[in-house]
């Protein structure tokens, strides 16, 4: 959300600050009132003034050319913090661990009816499972692609000369 009021802000679990350029310039959690995002700000003397909507000052911030006493810009004041490196441990770690998936006879993934269901204990987290990187096989695409392409031809057609 560009600019949210109040409201929707209060709304929101997490929150992705980008910079001009597309740089990150904070990504974490919203609770207890943004005290954690306001101090990671502190470190660039901005701070929200009296009544001010906590995303209008997230956006100032984003913009702002102060720079912290190691002389960092906020993209670069984030990239350096110890949020930014949980973050990327947790991410290093994998959120759902990963399971390679078994392979599967020619007949099973053309009939998927002869495949036997796995077994999961209740409340595991299992990973979606893919015969293909492919979410479809290549006929069911070029199927989707030509019917779409003749539905477009079909509602405005062009001028044959």
């Amino acid at each position: 959300l560009h600019q949210p009021s109040e409201l929707l802000f209060s709304w929101c679990s997490h929150l992705l600050l980008l910079s001009p350029g597309g740089r990150v310039s904070y990504f974490g959690e919203t609770g207890d009132a943004c005290h954690e995002i306001k101090e990671h700000f502190s470190q660039f003397n901005l701070y929200p003034t009296q009544n001010q909507n906590p995303a209008d000052f997230f956006l100032d911030c984003c913009t702002s050319s102060n720079t912290n006493d190691l002389d960092q810009g906020v993209p670069e004041g984030y990239k350096e913090s110890q949020s930014h490196k949980e973050l990327q441990n947790q991410l290093d770690s994998g959120l759902v661990p990963r399971v390679e998936p078994q392979s599967l006879a020619w007949y099973q993934k053309l009939f998927p009816c002869f495949t036997k269901p796995v077994d999961h204990e209740e409340g595991e987290i299992v990973p979606p499972r893919y015969d293909s990187k492919y979410a479809q096989n290549l006929l069911v695409q070029w199927t989707y692609i030509i019917s779409r392409n003749v539905r477009t031809w079909w509602r405005s057609p062009l001028p044959i000369f």
